[in-house]
Order: C-alpha cells, then sequence, then structure tokens
C-alpha cells in the first residue's frame, strides 16, 4: 500500500511553503487525478491544511477533495501540530488529535472520514495507540522498529482488541 505524509512545520516561511507545494504536493495530487485509478493512503496534518489555505493553495485543499469524494484518496488521522505524542499528557494528545479533526473537516468536508492514524513522527507507546481506538481509529501505522517481531509483510497484526497495525519501511 502506498502511504504519503504531507507536513510542514508552522512555523515555514511561505516561500518554502509555496516551492513544496509546486514541486511535490501539486504534482503527486494532479497525477492522482488525472489516473482515476490511482489510490493513495495520504495523512496531511491540519497545521498544513491551514496554511496552503492561507497562502493561496486553496487549488491543493481543492484536489485533496475531489479524490476524498472519488475514493482514489484515504486520509488518515493524526495530531493538528505534529508533537511527538509519547511525551504529552492524555488530555494534551486527545485535544492535538480533535484539533487535527475539526480542521480538516473544515476544509475537506464528510468526506473526511479517517480510519487510520497517523502517529506524528512515528511516535508510539500503548497510551497513545489505547487514545487512539477509544477515538475510533481501526488501524495505527508505525515504524518497522516497533514490530515486536521480525516483520514479516505477508501478515496482518492485529492486538488483542482488533486494532490493526501497518509497519512502514
Amino acid at each position: 500500500a502506498n502511504f504519503l505524509h504531507m507536513y510542514q512545520p508552522p512555523v515555514q516561511s511561505r516561500e518554502i511553503l509555496l516551492r513544496v507545494a509546486n514541486e511535490s504536493y501539486r504534482k503527486i495530487l494532479d497525477g492522482l487525478v488525472q489516473n482515476p485509478k490511482a489510490k493513495l493512503t495520504l495523512n496531511i496534518n491540519a497545521c498544513l491544511t491551514e496554511m496552503l489555505a492561507e497562502n493561496e493553495c486553496t487549488d491543493v485543499i481543492e484536489h485533496i477533495r475531489i479524490l476524498l469524494e472519488r475514493g482514489q484518496l484515504e486520509l488518515t488521522g493524526s495530531a493538528k501540530y505534529h508533537p511527538f505524542l509519547p511525551k504529552l499528557p492524555e488530555s494534551q494528545i486527545i485535544r492535538q488529535i480533535q484539533l487535527n479533526t475539526e480542521t480538516n473537516k473544515k476544509y475537506f468536508g464528510e468526506a473526511y472520514q479517517p480510519k487510520g492514524f497517523f502517529p506524528p513522527e512515528m511516535g508510539y507507546d500503548s497510551a497513545v495507540g489505547k487514545i487512539v481506538q477509544q477515538l475510533g481509529y481501526t488501524w495505527i501505522i508505525l515504524d518497522e522498529l516497533a514490530c515486536p517481531t521480525t516483520l514479516d509483510h505477508t501478515k496482518t497484526y492485529l492486538d488483542a482488541t482488533g486494532m490493526m497495525y501497518f509497519f512502514r519501511e
């Protein structure tokens, strides 16, 4: 499965943001729009969504919305400002995830219905996993180093509660 993570720090300069949008985001999304059979799972933190809206990149947001509505794109949930979740108290983890959801729903509409979760910096511990599941996510993507055994790409990894774990390479 193809998974991409779009992120720029909240303090990114306008110049760099526009360059990244032109050299990366638009090219990827335009390619998907032109190839209706292509599918992708994508994480975009809500702080980037807002920055795109505020810096004349609404076409990027519109392409994401179109791809969501066409079923070509699956967005993941995450934390709005990309904090390292294992170091936050539970209330702040929940707040960051809820802010991300509220903001992305504002821009992507009802098509924003993430089932999967991308923890910023792939930071994970059991407390994060429990919160993510309580918030209704059914799968989470983690670094392959978090796999408790030798990674086998032919297996589906589930915990006792039914949460699915996918490991990236």
